[in-house]
Order: structure tokens, then sequence, then C-alpha cells
């Protein structure tokens, strides 16, 4: 492997990682109360805006502006 890919950080798969690991202790019941799962809830609609937006803007073609929109 190059070098330069075992260094780089890529922030789709750190990303993609993090919410796997958040669903996978759902559904292992690491949330042992509602209480502890507050945080993964939390970040679910700031993802799910970033999930459209980046969507819009790279296979849609959105502008900046039509991304800061919506």
């Amino acid at each position: 492997m190059q070098e330069f890919r075992k260094t780089l950080y890529h922030a789709t798969f750190g990303e993609g990682w993090g919410l796997y690991s958040e669903h996978l202790a759902k559904e292992m019941g690491v949330y042992q109360d509602p209480y502890s799962n507050v945080g993964r809830l939390t970040y679910e609609p700031w993802r799910a805006c970033r999930l459209v937006v980046d969507t819009g803007m790279h296979a849609k073609g959105w502008s900046r502006q039509h991304a800061m929109i919506t």
C-alpha cells in the first residue's frame, strides 16, 4: 500500500464507521436507559442534514448558496 494511503484520513470512512458503531451499540443493548442514547439521537438530525447537502452538492450540482437555504 502506498504511504500516503496509510496516513491520509478520509472523513467519509471515519464518519461512516462511527455511525455504524453507534447503531451497532444500540442493537447490542449497550445503551441501558434512554439517557444513554441521547447523545446518539442528538446527532441524527445533524447527520441527516449533512447527507442531504453533500449529496445535493456533489451529485446534483447544487451551489453553496442553494445548499445553505436547503
